[in-house]
């Protein structure tokens, strides 16, 4: 396994165990650091399941899911 699959997966149980800010930064840091990796689509999806989508608890929520949702799409 190499690291980007690493900070991926721990992001991805950060998101399982219910800590969202802390998965967003993990999710985050795998974008910073592999931004060609072709897992990238993987990342922003889990950025927006962060901002609780399809069912955001705010308007702030939903603004930001909608643009990792966005960035999912390209």
């Amino acid at each position: 396994m190499v690291a980007r699959d690493i900070v991926k997966r721990l992001a991805e149980a950060r998101l399982k165990m219910n800590r969202h800010a802390e998965a967003r930064r993990s999710f985050r840091e795998f974008l910073f650091n592999h931004p060609t990796s072709p897992r990238v689509p993987d990342a922003h999806l889990g950025i927006a399941l962060t901002y609780f989508m399809p069912e955001p608890r705010n308007d702030q929520e939903l603004t930001l899911g909608v643009k990792a949702l966005e960035d999912f799409l390209r």
